[in-house]
């Protein structure tokens, strides 16, 4: 009975604690304060409230301390009104996000963009230096090769820096031997700029990139025509720019691949040569031709799963070519660079040919690179034939082994460096087939120079959302299509698109005017009327 009480007490006196403990407040300024610091003073509700808020209000006038420096490795912190003590250009906007971001339908490059490699993939070491601000210096931009000619008749072109030595008083830079890059994108898009030869600059290469007109813009031959225009411009040019006339090579990749192959088999042919600078030559020293299409006319039959997507109407090829290349086969012959090697060696035109090719490429064969070797190792003409096994359309090129084959290639051909000639197949007669296994490239956002991928905007199947590598594994730096959207594919916006076909947001692209596929068109013209524009994309 007695515990019981004691309990009820306790309880009581633990109520009593709780309602008055607000009420007791230590008056650190009263005389008893000062005689016994443990003495509390009482005071009532009103008193703690007023006392309380004049505390604020004395808190309220005083100025802020200053805030502390940040330490070692840390940002400054946003205030209030969201701005720092210093910038905010340090965070990148939506829109500036959204610059790196791939066009999912259509081919870009796209500048080249995210880091592209499966999930697992082994990384291997790059051979050689990267070209930075201390190797390259790009001599010219947007340079017309055609005076008053198309606005794609324009090149860029890129120089390797003068060492410490080369810039003495008796030193002298140059004449550098040049590589010149050809863009893909199926002929129907694409760019000179993210040029992936730009590394070459660290070899000590010039190196030019070079727009030519789109099938959209002219048929064939317009295109073998700018490629050639731009060769004799820079071959006129050379000692303007240190440039070595006698040492010219060309690389390209997909219909960039194609054209190289062209210009290589075409060298003393004079049919393409037309315009100004006629007084010098075309011709090349050395052509590295990845991944490029030769016979236009076997290339469905090679297919994988024959699906005759190469002989419709509105195939690259038969928009290339102007027609449906089936229906023009003698005019498709005269875009086959086999058409004229028997020529080309006859008259021993035929320059060194490095030809690599990914063994399961899905848009052009490999089928179509194994014809051109077979028609070059027949005539005569110095080939290597290197077969990357799992490599699809680019992907799968990444490894060191490819970029080196590239590097020796041209030290042999353009500098004949004689350790590269020793190992590279450069005297006539010569011919050889080797492979490797892929490895995708594993190089950070916005680095120039994958040596298996075109990043130039819409250049060479880089991978869509929702598109898988020859790996299995869905590309890097894309979001997983989702079931029905966009068939499988995410669909790009009018910021994009904008941007791409160089209109203003508020502006408009007609069917005519447009560059990519006829059918990406139809699917993205929502409503319907031919042109396509902001509210097409509202939905």
């Amino acid at each position: 009975m007695m515990h019981r009480r004691h309990a009820v007490l306790l309880r009581s006196l633990a109520v009593a604690v709780t309602y008055l403990a607000p009420l007791v407040v230590a008056d650190a300024t009263s005389p008893l304060h000062a005689a016994n610091t443990n003495a509390p003073t009482i005071l009532s509700r009103e008193e703690v409230e007023a006392r309380r808020k004049a505390e604020a209000a004395k808190k309220a006038l005083e100025p802020a301390p200053p805030p502390s420096p940040p330490s070692a490795g840390e940002k400054p912190k946003a205030t209030a009104t969201g701005k720092d003590s210093t910038r905010m250009d340090d965070a990148a906007s939506p829109m500036e996000s959204m610059e790196d971001e791939p066009m999912s339908p259509s081919p870009r490059a796209d500048r080249p963009s995210r880091p592209e490699r499966p999930a697992g993939a082994e990384r291997r070491p790059a051979s050689g230096p990267r070209p930075t601000a201390a190797t390259a210096e790009k001599v010219l931009t947007d340079q017309p090769y055609v005076e008053g000619g198309h606005e794609r008749q324009k090149l860029d072109l890129y120089l390797p820096k003068a060492s410490a030595s080369e810039k003495g008083a008796t030193a002298k830079a140059g004449p550098y031997p040049l590589v010149i890059w050809i863009h893909g994108g199926g002929w129907a898009q694409g760019s000179k700029d993210g040029c992936p030869a730009q590394r070459l600059t660290a070899q000590g290469f010039a190196v030019a990139s070079i727009n030519y007109r789109l099938s959209g813009h002219a048929v064939f031959p317009a295109q073998i025509e700018d490629c050639k225009a731009a060769i004799r411009w820079l071959r006129a040019n050379a000692g303007k720019y240190k440039l070595d006339p006698t040492r010219f090579g060309v690389w390209g990749s997909s219909a960039g691949g194609h054209l190289v192959a062209l210009v290589g088999t075409t060298g003393k042919a004079t049919q393409y040569d037309v315009g100004a600078n006629l007084n010098v030559s075309s011709q090349v020293q050395a052509v590295c031709d990845f991944y490029g299409p030769t016979d236009f006319l076997q290339m469905d039959a090679a297919s994988p799963g024959g699906r005759g997507r190469h002989n419709m109407a509105d195939s690259p090829e038969s928009r290339l070519i102007g027609a449906p290349i089936q229906e023009a086969k003698e005019k498709t012959a005269k875009a086959n660079p086999i058409t004229y090697i028997q020529t080309a060696a006859a008259a021993k035109a035929l320059p060194p040919f490095l030809i690599v090719h990914g063994s399961d490429d899905p848009a052009v064969p490999v089928g179509q690179s194994e014809l051109l070797f077979k028609a070059l190792t027949a005539a005569g003409s110095p080939v290597q034939f290197h077969v990357i096994q799992g490599a699809g359309h680019g992907r799968g090129f990444g490894g060191s082994e490819i970029e080196e084959l590239v590097n020796t290639f041209f030290a042999a051909t353009l500098k004949g460096d004689p350790k590269a000639q020793a190992v590279a197949v450069i005297n006539p007669g010569g011919s050889k087939q080797s492979k490797s296994d892929a490895v995708e490239e594993r190089r950070p956002s916005g680095v120039p120079g994958a040596p298996g991928r075109d990043r130039s905007a819409g250049g060479d199947r880089p991978a869509t959302p929702g598109e898988r590598s020859a790996t299995g594994a869905t590309a890097p730096g894309t979001t997983p299509a989702q079931p029905g959207e966009d068939g499988g594919r995410r669909r790009p916006t009018w910021e994009m698109i904008s941007r791409r076909e160089g209109v203003p947001v508020d502006g408009k692209v007609t069917r005519e005017k447009w560059s990519g596929r006829p059918r990406l068109f139809e699917r993205l013209d929502t409503n319907n009327d031919g042109v396509l524009s902001k509210a097409d994309f509202a939905n």
